[in-house]
């Protein structure tokens, strides 16, 4: 079974030596809101108002340790997490279940959090626990990984928008967003089994390539010194030349293909220098406008097949009485109906 990866605004836990071992509250039906109660003296019992049921705000609790080289160390990590959710407003909690759908929650913490020294496997570790609530817990949840929204529907009742950037809109009645811009995704260094390093690798782009003149694609998001295998397909679309040469700065295992007419999958594994981290592109002979899509760039020498890197996954949480929302359309997928 794989590890549940944890995230605050983009930070990854274990980034900083941080593990849950144990949460309560994810998942647990929330509570009822107090109902309309009608005693009449001619009657048995009560009548009650259950004709639109309410809830209270979702209680979690997440139970870890954090880990450092000393005591000082330990509580620098812990405190990179902690100042997260001490920021103003509500912050996005995303919880990450191996092979199964993501769980984006806006949260805020209630309690101050003790961090109390243990000893696990031998080694000092800071033990706590942090309470958060979610205030507005019915949510719908989109999905996105382009960098421009298109979101319409029609709500009674005011609703909230969580972008999952710091940033919220209320809306109620003919709500309609075209086009809005929605920056990639902050994410820390954690560099999980098959994470694709190719940010939006999976927009086709044109690209004019010319004998001998490397034309740099992507840079700084490898790290140095390091092993990846990549993926992409590619065309000629105009232009005389077919050899296409691809290489990270220093080129430790530059290759070439021979591009055709039509769209073909190419793999091939390289390594980054340990100065420049460039993926560069070129044509060997003459000339070319190429189209390349669907890029994956993964630690390891085993080639993958395409999928979005972090930093393009944009979770939009609409909050409310989203069971009273109609006539939704949207270019993001709706990941969670109501969660």
């Amino acid at each position: 079974m794989g590890e549940v990866k944890y995230s605050v605004n983009g930070k990854y836990f274990k980034d900083y030596g941080v593990y849950i071992s144990s949460s309560d509250g994810l998942f647990d039906a929330l509570k009822r809101k107090k109902v309309n109660t009608y005693d009449w003296a001619e009657y048995h019992g009560s009548s009650l108002d259950l004709s639109s049921p309410k809830f209270e705000q979702r209680e979690i609790s997440l139970k870890g340790f954090v880990t450092g080289a000393n005591w000082i160390d330990m509580k620098s990590n812990f405190d990179a997490i902690i100042s997260e959710f001490q920021k103003a407003g509500t912050q996005r909690l995303l919880i990450e279940p191996f092979g199964l759908k993501p769980l984006p929650y806006e949260v805020c913490m209630i309690d101050d959090v003790n961090l109390n020294k243990t000893f696990k496997d031998g080694k000092m570790v800071g033990v706590f626990t942090l309470k958060l609530i979610e205030p507005n817990p019915i949510k719908k949840v989109l999905y996105l990984t382009g960098t421009s929204l298109n979101l319409a529907y029609n709500s009674p009742n005011e609703t909230e928008i969580f972008y999952g950037n710091g940033l919220k809109e209320t809306a109620k009645g003919n709500v309609s967003l075209s086009n809005k811009t929605l920056a990639n995704r902050f994410v820390s260094g954690y560099a999980f089994e098959g994470r694709n390093y190719f940010i939006q690798g999976g927009i086709a782009r044109t690209l004019s390539l010319l004998q001998g003149s490397p034309k740099p694609i992507q840079d700084g998001i490898f790290p140095l010194n390091t092993e990846f295998a990549i993926s992409f397909y590619a065309k000629v679309i105009s232009g005389n030349g077919r050899t296409l040469h691809t290489e990270f700065n220093g080129g430790i295992g530059a290759t070439e293909f021979a591009l055709t007419t039509e769209f073909k999958r190419y793999t091939t594994v390289m390594s980054t220098d340990s100065a420049y981290p460039i993926w560069y592109l070129w044509i060997t002979d003459s000339f070319a406008v190429v189209d390349i899509k669907d890029i994956m760039i993964v630690k390891g020498n085993k080639p993958m097949d395409y999928m979005p890197a972090p930093e393009d996954e944009k979770y939009i949480i609409i909050a409310g009485n989203v069971d009273e929302i109609t006539n939704l359309t949207t270019n993001a997928d709706v990941l969670w109906e109501q969660l």
